[in-house]
């Protein structure tokens, strides 16, 4: 029948978009799972055969959308975990060589996870007449269009402190510097000299990456 081809031509018109934007593994899951339902939908008449298909669509939009909670839950812990108070650092010295790491801090998000990477900040400690270096390795634009830098520290009038902001991104390195006396809304320096919290937000305010910086 006309209208059983047409269906099939849509359907691996949709498996072909599928393709492009999920991985290997569940793509050859769901294109098995296709051809059984094919064979299994020849049998009927096309009103028959185009329900089987539309309960299958809703099956795999209930699949994706299952994944999407899933990286959403991941996403919240790992923004919970960026919004707390500063802990250890992971040394760095003047070149960017890391001396010791904290393996809680510069973990990209789940949301960025292989679209960019992070090199710690350098130097760490450092003084409040240094530039703190942070380099941002962009490898897709396609979600990423502004990158802002905070600090955090809960017990302060203002938790989120704006360091450094930009929206002109282009794929490769993008350089952050930080000057250490905007880490703090007094600019005093008894509130400069401290561990303080960065944190990388998108143009969402979602979580990029985060971490800790000393102050000496």
């Amino acid at each position: 029948m006309r209208f059983s081809k047409n269906l099939d031509q849509m359907v691996v018109h949709k498996m072909r978009d599928f393709q492009d934007n999920v991985e290997s593994k569940w793509l050859h899951l769901f294109m098995m799972t296709a051809r059984v339902i094919q064979r299994f939908s020849e049998r009927f008449t096309g009103r028959q055969s185009l329900a089987i298909w539309l309960l299958f669509g809703l099956a795999v939009m209930g699949s994706m959308t299952g994944c999407q909670t899933d990286d959403d839950n991941i996403q919240k812990e790992f923004e919970q975990e960026a919004y707390s108070t500063p802990s250890s650092i992971t040394k760095t010295t003047f070149n960017g060589t890391v001396e010791s790491r904290d393996s809680d801090d510069w973990r990209v998000s789940p949301y960025y996870s292989g679209l960019l990477t992070v090199q710690p900040p350098f130097p760490n400690p450092a003084n409040p007449t240094q530039t703190v270096q942070l380099l941002v390795t962009i490898q897709s634009l396609d979600v990423l269009s502004r990158v802002r830098v905070w600090t955090f520290n809960p017990s302060r009038p203002s938790a989120l402190w704006p360091v450094w902001n930009s929206t002109s991104l282009g794929p490769g390195i993008l350089e952050i510097p930080m000057n250490p006396m905007n880490f703090a809304p007094s600019g005093s320096m008894s509130d400069i000299r401290t561990t303080h919290r960065i944190i990388l937000t998108d143009q969402l305010d979602q979580v990029i990456t985060y971490g800790d910086v000393q102050i000496q």
